[in-house]
C-alpha cells in the first residue's frame, strides 16, 4: 500500500486526541466502534481497506496509550508542587535551556531530583521551569551570584525557592498556561531564591548557540529602527519579548500573525540558500545536503526547536536526503515523520496552535490545495492568470483547513486574510534576505548593515499600512467564538466528504456540476456548524477575575456586564474580559453596570471604553445614582468620549422583559437622594428574576446596608445569592442569609488575597443554611444556566482544584 505512515500517523493523533478531549465514556464507545469497523472489514479478505484500517486503528491505540502514559506522569509530578511547602522546594538537575528576558532568567531544568530536609533525593521529575532574578539586590542578589549569574547548558545546578503548578485557564477564552507547560514536558515552576552548580560538563555547542543568539539580537537592536527591530528579531530568531502587542494584535486580526515566527518559509529561504550555494560550487547532492541540514539543525536548535521549526527542519531535511539518493520526495510521508515523533516525545504538543496550524497549514497544500490549485490552472490559458488562480486556491484551502483552529485559539476569522496572504508571503522573502544580509554585514559596518535593513522597513511598513487598511473595511474579522470539540469533527468531515466527492465522483453526484453542487452545499454545511449556538434562557457567568468582581449575564437579546475589576490582575480586561466575550461570540455589550467606583469592579469596563481596537463594542454605561465620587465623573467623560449613553439606577428602578424575554431585573438599593462616607454602601443591588428562578447581586454592601434592605421589607428568598464584598466578615450577616435562604451562593474572590477574603465564618453561616458555595478562588470561573425552571452550574476547574 502507499504512504502507510500516512495511516498509522493519522490514528496516533486521533487517539491523542480522543485522550486529551473526549470524556473516558465516549472514548470507549468510539474505540468499540472502530474495533467492530475493522473486524467487518477483515471479514471481507479480499477488501484492499484492511491493512490501512488496522494500521490507523493500530495508531489510533498507541495514540490512546501513550497520552494516558503522558497524563498519569503529569498527575504525580505536579501532584508534589501542590502539596505545601514552607521551606520552599530544593531539587537538583541539568541545565537544558537558558533564556533571558526582561532581565529574568527562564531556565528549564532536566532530569532532576527533589531533595529532602536530610539531604536525600526524594521526588524524580522529568523537567522543571526555573525563573531566576538577575536583578536582585542584597541577600538574594548574593544568593544567585554565588556561581555566576547564567548557568550554562549541561551544567548541574542545585536550586532552591517556591514551587508551584503551572496555572490551567480559569475562564472560558482564557490562555491555559498549563497545557502549554506540558506540552514542553514541563511538571513545574520555582521562583528562584538561590542556586549553586554542583557539576556537570558544559555543552559547548548548545552553549555557543545561546551565546550566538544573545549576540545576533543586541546587535539588531543595535542596528535597526526601534519599530522594526522587535519584529525582525521575532522573524529571524523567534524572539517575541521585544514584538510591540500591537503590531502583533494588527496581523493576528489581519490573518498574517503567522509571518511573526520561525516557519517553513523562513527554514526554505535559509535551508535552499546554502543548498543552492553549494551546487553552484560545483559539490554534491550529499555534501551539499549535509552541510544545508547541519546548518539547519543548528539554526533550528538556536531559535528553540518549536514545533513548527522542528517540522519545517525536518521536512527541509528529508528533501536534501531524497535529492541525495535519487528518490522521490513525497510531502505527505515527509510531514508524518515529524509529526509521529513530535507527539510521541510530547503527546500535549497536540494541544498547542503552533503544532495544529504548522501541520494543518502543510496538510492543505496537500489537500485539498493540490486538487484546487490543478482546477485553478486549468481555468485561464493565460500563464500569469493561471499561477495566480493557482495561488488564491492554495490560500483558500489554508484557510479553510486552518479556520476551526482559528477559531479554537483565536475565537475569530480574518476574512480578508486570504487576499492579504497572496501579496505579503512572496514579500517575506525579502524581509528575511534583508534582515540576515544586514545583520551580517553590521558586523563590519553598522551603517552598512543599518542600511541594508531598509528593504525590510519599507516591507514592514506596507504590512502596518495595509493591514490599517484592511482593518477598516466591513467585517474584518468574524468573531464567531470557540466552537466545540464535536462541532469541528463536524466540520472537518463534511470538508472531506465534499472534496472527494468532487474529485473522484460517487453515484450521487457523477456529473461534474452536480458534483460542484455538492462541494458547495458541504462546505456550506460544515461552515455553519463553526457558529455560535443560539442562546437560549439566562445564562450567568462569574468571571475569576482575582480580587474582584466580574459577571456577564446573558439572554437571546442581550449581553450585560455587571462590574468587572481586579485589585491583582492589572489587565483584566485585556486578558480576561475581552477573550471571554470573544470566545462566547459577543462582540456587543447592550448595558455595563458598574455598582460602584472601587477599582475592583471597574477597570476592566474602564478598558472597553479605553480601548475600542479591543473589538469589544459598549451600548450603554450604568452607575450608581448616588455616587458622588470624582471617579463617576471620569468614567461618564469618557463614555460620552465614545459615543456610549450614561444612566444612573437607583432604588425602586424596575426593567421588563430585561435582560431577556419574561425576565425582570430590579433595584433594590441604594437611594439616590442618601449621601454615603464609604463608597462600598453605594453599591447598586439588583435582584433578577425569571419565572421560578432569582438571583441578587450586591456588589460590596455590607452590614448597614444589608440592615436597611431588611427594614425595608423587599428581600424575599432567592435562588443564587452573590455574596457582598467577595465574602468579607463585614457582610452576609446571619439575619440576611436567614432572609434570603439561597439555594447556592457565590463568593467571586482572589486567591491569596491580602484581604482574607473569604471570611471562615461566613463560609460556616452560609453552609448551616443550606446553602451550597461556589468560589472563583478555587473552582475558577462559575457558570449558571437556567430555562426559568431548572439550574445548571458548572465550574472551570474541579472543585476540589485548588
Amino acid at each position: 500500500m502507499k504512504r502507510p505512515l500516512l495511516c498509522v500517523t493519522g490514528g496516533l493523533v486521533l487517539g491523542e486526541a480522543l485522550n486529551l478531549w473526549i470524556p473516558a465514556e465516549q472514548m470507549i464507545f468510539g474505540l468499540a466502534v472502530w474495533l467492530l469497523f475493522l473486524v467487518c472489514v477483515f471479514a471481507r479478505r479480499k477488501s484492499r481497506y484492511g491493512l490501512p484500517v488496522f494500521l490507523f486503528v493500530a495508531g489510533m491505540s498507541a495514540g490512546c496509550l501513550r497520552m494516558g502514559a503522558e497524563q498519569a506522569v503529569f498527575s504525580r509530578e505536579e501532584g508534589f508542587f501542590r502539596e505545601e511547602h514552607e521551606d520552599g522546594v530544593v531539587l537538583q538537575g541539568t541545565v537544558q535551556s537558558v533564556k533571558e528576558k526582561d532581565g529574568t532568567l527562564e531556565v528549564v531544568l532536566r532530569d532532576c531530583a527533589m531533595e529532602g530536609k536530610d539531604g536525600e533525593s526524594g521526588e524524580k521529575l522529568r523537567r522543571v521551569l526555573c525563573y531566576l532574578d538577575v536583578n536582585k539586590t542584597g541577600e538574594a542578589a548574593e544568593a544567585v551570584s554565588k556561581q555566576k549569574p547564567s548557568p550554562a547548558v549541561g551544567e548541574k545546578i542545585r536550586v532552591f525557592g517556591e514551587g508551584k503548578t503551572a496555572d490551567p485557564a480559569r475562564n472560558p477564552g482564557a490562555f491555559d498556561y498549563r497545557l502549554y507547560c506540558r506540552s514542553r514536558g514541563i511538571s513545574g515552576i520555582i521562583y528562584v531564591e538561590g542556586y549553586t552548580v554542583t557539576g556537570g560538563k558544559v555543552h559547548v555547542f548548545s552553549d555557543s548557540l545561546y551565546q550566538i543568539r544573545r549576540c545576533f539580537s543586541e546587535q539588531l537592536k543595535a542596528i535597526a529602527l526601534p519599530e522594526d527591530a522587535g519584529i525582525l528579531s521575532a522573524v529571524l530568531f523567534g524572539e517575541k519579548d521585544d514584538l510591540d502587542s500591537e503590531i502583533y494584535e494588527l496581523y493576528r486580526k489581519n490573518g498574517i500573525s503567522h509571518l511573526l515566527a520561525i516557519s517553513g518559509l523562513h527554514v526554505s529561504i535559509v535551508g535552499l540558500g546554502i543548498w543552492k550555494i553549494f551546487r553552484k560550487g560545483g559539490a554534491g547532492f550529499w555534501i551539499s545536503g549535509i552541510f544545508a541540514g547541519g546548518f539547519l539543525c543548528a539554526y533550528g536548535m538556536m531559535v528553540g526547536s518549536g514545533a513548527s521549526v522542528a517540522r519545517a527542519v525536518s521536512m527541509a531535511g528529508l528533501s536534501f536526503l531524497a535529492a541525495a539518493v535519487g528518490r522521490t520526495y513525497d510531502l505527505p510521508t515527509a510531514m508524518c515523520i515529524p509529526a509521529a515523533g513530535l507527539l510521541l516525545a510530547h503527546p500535549y504538543l497536540l494541544s498547542q496552535a503552533s503544532f495544529q496550524l504548522s501541520f494543518l497549514a502543510v496538510t492543505s497544500l496537500i489537500y485539498p490545495g493540490r486538487l484546487f490549485s490543478s482546477r485553478g490552472e486549468k481555468l485561464f490559458t493565460d500563464e500569469k492568470i493561471s499561477a495566480a488562480a493557482s495561488a488564491f486556491f492554495t490560500s483558500l484551502s489554508i484557510q479553510v483547513v486552518t479556520a476551526p483552529v482559528i477559531l479554537w485559539h483565536s475565537f475569530g476569522i480574518p476574512v480578508y486574510g486570504v487576499f492579504l496572504n497572496l501579496i505579503v508571503i512572496p514579500l517575506m522573502t525579502y524581509v528575511v534576505i534583508s534582515g540576515f544580509l544586514g545583520l551580517g554585514l553590521s558586523f563590519l559596518s553598522e551603517s552598512v548593515g543599518g542600511a541594508m535593513l531598509g528593504g525590510a522597513h519599507y516591507i514592514l511598513k506596507f504590512y502596518e499600512v495595509i493591514c490599517n487598511w484592511t482593518g477598516e473595511l466591513p467585517g474584518a474579522e468574524l468573531v464567531l467564538g470557540q466552537p466545540e470539540i464535536w462541532k469541528i469533527g463536524c466540520y472537518y468531515g463534511l470538508m472531506i466528504f465534499g472534496s472527494v466527492v468532487y474529485e473522484r465522483g460517487m453515484e450521487i453526484a457523477e456529473n461534474k456540476k452536480h458534483r460542484l453542487v455538492l462541494l458547495c452545499a458541504a462546505w456550506l454545511a460544515a461552515f455553519l456548524f463553526l457558529l455560535p449556538s443560539r442562546q437560549t434562557g439566562l445564562s450567568a457567568t462569574f468571571l475569576d477575575v482575582g480580587q474582584g468582581d466580574g459577571i456577564v449575564l446573558r439572554s437571546e437579546s442581550h449581553t450585560i456586564l455587571v462590574d468587572c475589576g481586579s485589585s491583582q490582575q492589572k489587565s483584566i480586561g485585556e486578558k480576561v474580559l475581552v477573550p471571554y466575550l470573544k470566545s462566547q461570540g459577543v462582540t456587543r455589550l447592550d448595558l455595563a453596570v458598574m455598582t460602584h467606583g472601587d477599582q475592583d469592579h471597574m477597570n476592566g469596563i474602564r478598558y472597553l471604553l479605553e480601548h475600542p481596537e479591543s473589538g469589544i463594542r459598549v451600548g450603554g454605561l450604568m452607575m450608581p445614582e448616588a455616587g458622588k465620587d470624582e471617579i463617576y465623573g471620569k468614567m461618564a467623560e469618557l463614555a460620552k468620549k465614545r459615543d456610549v449613553p450614561v444612566f444612573y439606577a437607583q432604588k425602586g428602578d424596575i426593567w421588563n422583559n430585561f435582560p431577556g424575554k419574561g425576565m425582570s431585573m430590579e433595584c433594590l438599593s441604594p437611594d439616590g437622594g442618601t449621601e454615603f462616607t464609604d463608597r462600598n454602601e453605594e453599591s447598586l443591588v439588583f435582584r433578577l428574576t425569571y419565572g421560578r428562578f432569582s438571583m441578587l447581586l450586591t456588589g460590596d454592601m455590607e452590614t448597614s446596608g444589608e440592615e436597611t434592605l431588611l427594614t425595608s421589607g423587599v428581600l424575599t428568598p432567592v435562588t443564587i445569592l452573590k455574596a457582598g464584598h467577595h465574602g468579607s466578615a463585614t457582610s452576609s450577616s446571619e439575619e440576611f442569609i436567614e432572609k434570603l435562604s439561597p439555594s447556592v451562593t457565590i463568593l467571586s474572590y482572589g486567591r491569596k488575597n491580602r484581604y482574607g477574603h473569604p471570611a471562615e465564618k461566613v463560609r460556616e453561616r452560609l453552609l448551616e443554611h443550606g446553602s451550597k458555595i461556589y468560589e472563583t478562588g478555587l473552582s475558577g470561573a462559575v457558570m449558571v444556566r437556567t430555562d426559568g425552571k431548572k439550574l445548571k452550574i458548572k465550574t472551570m476547574l474541579p472543585l476540589d482544584t485548588d
